[in-house]
């Protein structure tokens, strides 16, 4: 079974496409585009796509899978994916097109030309494949009312954790993080960067509230205007305990992550795509063996409820108090977490299943 992986990602960066592709490559052949610079190719069988608009990640993935006429399958990872998936559909003609909706961005909540484009190409790509993957039971529930003509579903949420490279260096991350080892208090980190959509500044108010010593690591901080915005904000309301950390590669998040108390997954409730998050941020914290707090966006409050590693609040503050309070139960089920290999489990069933629905749309059932 060989399959043409498409992806606009980066898999440096990007937990549910490394998470997919280790699941593709347990029991098929992949050949995988991406941008992610390793080199131009690998074996012929990771290729590079470096570009600076849409129209040039198009053009360099369509030469690169049109040289790829034996594949059975062609599997797009992303909306980025859709446009250049379809296109070699026409030319390759695999038995099947499979379709990660990994986002769930609807035509009627967006907002703006490009994201409209994006939906209607979403659509188109639903409409084609013979099976659409969805991070959660409660997006496919969504999609299932929201798009009429939709083949099967397959639930994959993002379970995933972080693995050090071959070139990890524990004494190299020692010195580059050694002001985290000197950090006696309790270390709080968030993986979303400075981004204002994802509530940093509610985040950093109820940092800064805590009536516990604590510093808040945003990691992931881009040199843009939210970062200087977030940087204002800071220094006008004097708040001290709060750090921002550049964008870190695997090796060098794994060891950050590790060395935090608390992690933060939060998420709006405007949309579906937010209200309905999959966040693989929280089976990455709790595998670190540290503990989650959340907003309690439904997705976030099943996993917590039923695995007991961290606390949910629409006050991210009094999730954090939580956690702080409880942090020996919580470190404990953590423990249990791990030891029972909830992750790896649950990866291994969905291999199961997809590899079943692939060798049937192989089989033309």
């Amino acid at each position: 079974m060989k399959i043409l992986f498409i992806s606009a990602a980066n898999k440096n960066f990007d937990g549910r496409t490394r998470a997919l592709l280790d699941v593709l490559n347990s029991f098929a052949d992949v050949v995988d585009i991406t941008t992610t610079q390793e080199s131009d190719f690998v074996d012929n069988r990771s290729y590079y796509v470096n570009y600076k608009s849409y129209k040039e990640f198009i053009r360099k993935t369509v030469e690169i899978g049109k040289e790829h006429r034996d594949v059975d399958f062609i599997f797009a990872d992303n909306r980025k994916a859709t446009v250049p998936a379809l296109k070699l559909n026409k030319l390759l003609k695999p038995k099947a097109v499979i379709y990660d909706a990994r986002e769930l961005y609807l035509q009627r909540e967006t907002h703006g030309f490009a994201s409209k484009v994006g939906c209607f190409f979403e659509s188109r790509m639903i409409a084609k494949a013979s099976l659409t993957i969805c991070a959660n039971e409660e997006r496919k529930q969504v999609m299932e009312k929201e798009y009429g003509k939709i083949g099967a579903i397959l639930v994959f949420e993002n379970f995933r954790k972080l693995s050090y490279s071959k070139e990890f260096s524990e004494e190299v991350m020692k010195l580059k993080f050694d002001y985290l080892n000197r950090d006696d208090s309790f270390k709080i980190v968030s993986t979303a960067g400075c981004e204002i959509e994802r509530g940093t500044k509610e985040l950093i108010e109820a940092a800064a509230k805590l009536n516990f010593n604590s510093t808040l690591y945003l990691v992931g901080c881009k040199e843009n205007a939210e970062k200087q915005e977030i940087e204002a904000f800071i220094e006008e309301n004097k708040i001290k305990n709060v750090k921002l950390v550049p964008r870190l590669n695997q090796d060098e998040l794994k060891y950050f992550v590790s060395k935090c108390d608390v992690g933060i997954a939060m998420y709006h409730k405007r949309n579906s795509n937010n209200l309905y998050c999959s966040s693989g941020k929280i089976y990455e914290y709790a595998y670190e063996g540290i503990a989650v707090a959340t907003t309690d966006n439904p997705p976030m409050k099943r996993v917590l409820d039923e695995y007991g590693i961290g606390a949910y609040d629409s006050d991210i503050g009094k999730a954090l108090v939580s956690v702080h309070d409880n942090m020996n139960d919580i470190q404990k089920n953590i423990e249990i977490f791990v030891g029972d290999r909830v992750v790896e489990k649950k990866q291994e069933e969905f291999a199961s299943d997809l590899r079943k629905c692939m060798e049937d749309l192989q089989d033309g059932k």
